[in-house]
């Protein structure tokens, strides 16, 4: 039998909680839907996709900055859209919160980060209070952990644990990369268990800290808040990024009001689908392979039950390095809502699923069609996607939120009708959320990016 599994140095986005075996324990998934849209002023309750339990909130300070939801985004974070978190210049917290969600005593949390940018600060919190609520930073008789990464100029990230007085350092990750977070916390008045490489024991008002399977601290203090108290909120904030250029992604956010018996095994990583006009591009990662003979793809309608099989990817048989597959469907004939998965096989015959991908296709649009620009967030070059109807004169205008032109990067050049992908560099282009407007005769499309 395959087993496709996630090293430690990848993150899991495909984990899901399993519940505990106490009837009060309830897992919820918040994976922030498939839509893309920013929040670079002010607060919004509305920006976020509203989760099983809990009320989301941004707030985004006077220092620049922003909330963002990219898709697509990292490849290897998780599916749909992500959440980007952009730090403010100063000590002006910009805010991702969930708070009073349907709570315990006892939280596990896991969700997949990646840490991009320059220097900055970011930090994560889970509790109980207004902090969770408000505009203002930590408060520590509300919090029951937290912690903080200290990014520096060379991309290497300090994390501390917050306890009951001070931060104590916690290890050293990298940005550039995907890590799997996971908490188990436990403000209980007794010692629970869980499984996760084995049987695990965290104490009464301690946690246990998991980076990509690793446990980096064990039966750790807590910090102020009262024994036994609800653990309700968790929140995301971000601070003291020179030029906005600090960047938290985090996407696949699970939590449970309880301490989770067990995780769910991984088999694959990062099953996703981005639509280019009627053409399907799916991508996937697998870490280690076993006799592994490939993968048919297969997809149905949203409105039928039957799967059709349309490709077969011919898997890298054994391996211990991670792998990366790409397919792109050209075989749609027509606009409709379909579901795309994975029919894995091993050399022996026995045949497992990946989970299932919806994707939207629209009929051809008239005029000008511009695509989301990639890389996102960029840094050095950006690429824009837009397909006419018409050849003709394309011109293309960069403008910061205020309405003032940074770049006119392309001006009255002739393309012909179809699609067309233009490298632009942009390192010389202000850092932080910009505005990127596409002019072709009489129609104008526009798309927001951030630089970091």
């Amino acid at each position: 039998m395959t087993r496709i599994a996630l090293p430690h140095a990848i993150g899991v986005p495909l984990l899901l909680l399993i519940a505990a075996v106490h009837c009060s324990a309830q897992p919820w998934h918040w994976d922030f839907g498939s839509t893309t849209a920013s929040c670079t002023q002010g607060v919004s309750t509305a920006l976020l996709p509203v989760p099983a339990s809990g009320s989301p909130r941004v707030r985004i300070g006077s220092q620049g900055g922003s909330v963002s939801l990219v898709n697509p985004g990292y490849p290897l974070l998780g599916s749909g859209s992500e959440v980007h978190l952009t730090a403010p210049s100063g000590g002006s917290l910009n805010k991702l919160q969930l708070h009073d969600f349907q709570g315990a005593a006892a939280l596990t949390v896991r969700c997949s980060l990646r840490f991009d940018g320059g220097a900055g600060t970011h930090f994560f919190f889970a509790g109980n209070g207004s902090c969770f609520a408000d505009n203002g930073g930590f408060t520590s008789a509300e919090i029951f952990t937290g912690l903080r990464w200290e990014i520096d100029s060379t991309g290497s990230v300090q994390m501390a644990l917050r306890d009951a007085t001070t931060w104590r350092a916690a290890g050293t990750l990298q940005s550039g990369r995907e890590y799997l977070l996971e908490l188990y916390c436990n403000n209980g008045s007794s010692a629970r268990s869980y499984t996760h490489d084995s049987v695990c024991t965290v104490s009464s008002r301690r946690l246990d800290v998991w980076i990509d399977g690793t446990r980096i601290v064990s039966d750790a203090e807590k910090s102020a808040l009262s024994d036994t108290t609800t653990i309700n909120s968790l929140m995301f904030y971000a601070a003291n990024s020179a030029g906005n250029s600090s960047v938290l992604a985090v996407d696949d956010i699970h939590y449970d009001n309880d301490i989770a018996a067990n995780p769910l095994p991984v088999e694959l990583s990062a099953f996703r689908a981005h639509v280019m006009g009627m053409h399907v591009r799916l991508t996937w990662t697998t870490a280690t392979e076993l006799n592994n003979h490939g993968f048919f793809i297969e997809r149905r309608p949203e409105d039928r039950a039957e799967w059709d099989t349309i490709t077969f990817v011919p898997g890298a048989g054994t391996s211990n390095d991670p792998r990366h597959y790409v397919h792109i469907d050209s075989t749609l004939t027509q606009p409709g809502s379909f579901r795309y998965r994975l029919r894995q096989r091993d050399r022996d015959g026995s045949q497992h699923y990946s989970p299932e991908v919806l994707v939207a296709v629209l009929p051809p649009r008239q005029g000008l069609t511009l695509h989301p620009p990639f890389p996102h967030p960029a840094n050095d070059i950006l690429f824009f996607r837009f397909s006419t109807d018409t050849g003709g004169p394309v011109s293309i205008r960069i403008r910061t939120l205020t309405g003032v032109t940074v770049a006119e990067p392309v001006l009255r050049r002739l393309l012909p009708a179809g699609e067309h992908v233009l490298p632009l560099p942009c390192a010389a282009w202000p850092r932080g959320v910009l505005l990127c407007e596409v002019h072709t005769g009489s129609a104008c499309h526009a798309r927001p990016v951030i630089l970091r």
